[in-house]
């Protein structure tokens, strides 16, 4: 009796032990699974920042492109989008005029600023904009292919996919309108700038130039409408419309940026651009605390010192 039970015993403790190692076994590839899953997700960020960071520096090379080709009356923020207060299918054609919402993107965290104007225009006038509204959604379209989780934070589209629809359509009617206009050149130029093939103006073609400084001073004749006796000048200065302000850089030239982005443009210029605001809240800080320390050093080679990091 006693050796059956010892028999019994052993074969209970031996079905232990195999279902001990399958459930070891089974750890250990579920450990194994995620630890591979951990690391095509870490390759797959990696990608993603390098792609984005080789988007962003094609947008500040775009950047300074524009900030050397537009000058006087097109001279207003680069990045903007206007957004029809209905259906592009229900929109009026020919003399019938349909109210746009224009609305100005900050280039440093490329998301829209401020509530924006409400504009009239008819389909020409809206047309004559098409040049600097490309020049914008190749910006838009790059970026947010690059990343699903940039947005513009566009009111009318609830997620990142919505609102990479939306570009792409936007991009596609601004195209074909292009095209019906005869200005198809301004595409292409547009791809090669945003692609960095030119790095300043002098390698541009002349009726590209000629054709994005006119549809962006179409966009500063429409704010020049809005209210008698505002210019557009005056209508860029309102801060809960427009979102940003006009900052000169001594070397990377102007750019128009939100305001609590001013000061780090005046000293870091382009290199800002496109930066998380995580990454440019720590660059604030560290200007602050340089600032400080210059303040309390202002004669001497430190304070020398201090200013030509500053600069950096």
């Amino acid at each position: 009796q006693q050796e059956h039970e010892i028999g019994d015993l052993r074969r209970q403790n031996e079905a232990q032990d195999v279902l001990n190692r399958e459930i070891l076994k089974q750890n250990q590839e579920l450990i194994d699974r995620q630890q591979a899953q951990g690391m095509r997700q870490e390759v797959q960020h990696t990608e993603i920042m390098h792609t984005l960071k080789e988007v962003l520096a094609l947008i500040r090379c775009q950047t300074t492109v524009l900030s050397r080709m537009l000058h006087g009356d097109s001279e207003c923020p680069r990045y903007l989008m206007l957004l029809p207060t209905a259906s592009p299918h229900d929109l009026p054609t020919g003399n019938a005029k349909q109210k746009y919402t224009l609305k100005f993107v900050d280039p440093v965290t490329m998301q829209t600023a401020g509530t924006g104007f409400e504009v009239k225009g008819d389909d020409d006038k809206i047309c004559e904009c098409d040049s600097a509204v490309d020049v914008s959604l190749c910006a838009f379209k790059l970026l947010s292919e690059s990343s699903a989780n940039r947005r513009l934070n566009l009111p009318t589209a609830n997620s990142a996919a919505d609102e990479q629809l939306m570009l792409c359509g936007a991009y596609k009617r601004v195209k074909d309108r292009l095209a019906k206009a005869e200005l198809s050149h301004v595409t292409k130029v547009n791809k090669e700038v945003i692609a960095g093939l030119h790095s300043g103006i002098s390698s541009l073609p002349a009726n590209y130039i000629e054709a994005v400084q006119a549809s962006y001073e179409a966009v500063t004749d429409l704010l020049d409408q809005l209210q008698k006796g505002k210019t557009w000048e005056d209508q860029l200065g309102d801060p809960l419309k427009c979102g940003l302000v006009r900052v000169d850089h001594p070397v990377d030239g102007t750019e128009w940026v939100h305001a609590r982005y001013a000061t780090l443009y005046k000293l870091k210029g382009r290199a800002i651009l496109g930066f998380s605001s995580t990454t440019l809240n720590a660059m604030q800080l560290e200007c602050e605390r340089a600032a400080y320390q210059l303040q309390a050093a202002r004669s001497g080679w430190k304070g020398r010192r201090t200013a030509a990091a500053l600069r950096q």
